[in-house]
């Protein structure tokens, strides 16, 4: 049990929702598509911070209360658990970087979706669908998986933010040239 999970769930959600609710109307009062973008970012690294935050603030307090209490058959799992550091601060930073890269995903599927309607959008996921059956069928994602948990290491989710950026990066392009009317 942890509550990061509800955490990745509502960046998830979240970054897909802007792109369909924030994005039109902030366009519609008059927005710059620049100034917009960059003021997603910022609020996607806040709303990641601050949430790891609070979830491991309180996952600690819990831990904390389950010692005094004497409950011990009670564990919380973290990400950071595998790694050789497990203190809060790294929490937060895994938590962290974890929300935002959820949160950059599913903003710039939102923007596909977005600007290029059900079938750009089902084409784009249907084919990403594919290739992870595929990779599957193949091994190759057991593989990763596999290389990943025999190495796992802080900087294993540096890279994961490093993607994320990219991905944000990418998101520009589809931003730059998107209209109040939505693509059917």
């Amino acid at each position: 049990f942890g509550f990061f999970f509800g955490t990745y769930g509502y960046s998830l959600i979240l970054g897909f929702n802007i792109v369909k609710d924030l994005v039109p109307y902030s366009l519609k009062l008059g927005a710059t598509r620049k100034n917009m973008y960059i003021s997603l970012a910022i609020f996607f690294v806040a709303i990641s911070v601050g949430m790891s935050i609070i979830s491991n603030t309180l996952q600690t307090l819990a831990v904390q209360f389950n010692k005094l209490v004497g409950i011990t058959n009670f564990e919380f799992l973290h990400f950071a658990n595998f790694l050789d550091q497990n203190g809060w601060f790294i929490r937060v930073v895994v938590d962290s970087i974890i929300m935002i890269f959820f949160f950059t995903l599913m903003f710039i599927l939102g923007l596909i979706f977005y600007r290029t309607g059900l079938l750009g959008g089902g084409i784009v996921t249907g084919t990403l669908t594919i290739l992870l059956l595929f990779g599957v069928a193949k091994g190759w994602v057991i593989d990763f998986i596999l290389e990943v948990f025999e190495s796992f290491q802080l900087v294993f989710f540096y890279q994961i933010l490093g993607a994320a950026v990219l991905i944000y990066g990418i998101g520009y392009f589809f931003i730059r040239k998107i209209s109040i009317i939505k693509a059917n």
